[in-house]
């Protein structure tokens, strides 16, 4: 199922989060970017949530144009690999900043999420072809 990509884009102020969803193979890549704040955390969590209620139970979430995530992000991210993972799925992170990564190793959310250096690494570890 190949739903194309969707760009959604908040802005206040001049601050900006941007999501971006396409399909790979049938595994759903989620590329956030800009600062991931308290007032998008409703968008953010409607895209998962819409995701999941599709059946969009592989996800990679692509953080490399990502400059800060809330503690609510976070929270977001973690309930959506649960619920993923219910559903037989995974979540998988790849591309963090210096920033972002200290935050998931301080949290210890390392040992729960696998973190790739890639979207291809991650789509391959799914054992798709990610094509």
């Amino acid at each position: 199922m190949n739903q194309g990509a969707q760009l959604s884009e908040a802005s206040t102020q001049g601050d900006m989060m941007k999501i971006h969803v396409s399909d790979k193979g049938g595994i759903s890549i989620v590329v956030l970017g800009g600062n991931i704040s308290q007032e998008y955390i409703p968008m953010f969590r409607l895209k998962l949530q819409e995701l999941i209620e599709e059946g969009r139970k592989d996800i990679v979430l692509d953080l490399a144009e990502a400059q800060y995530i809330s503690s609510m992000g976070i929270a977001i991210i973690v309930d959506a690999k649960t619920k993923v993972a219910k559903l037989d799925g995974d979540l998988k992170i790849v591309r963090l900043n210096k920033l972002i990564r200290n935050l998931f190793e301080i949290t210890n959310l390392t040992r729960k999420f696998d973190i790739y250096d890639s979207v291809e690494d991650a789509c391959a570890a799914f054992g798709k072809t990610g094509a």
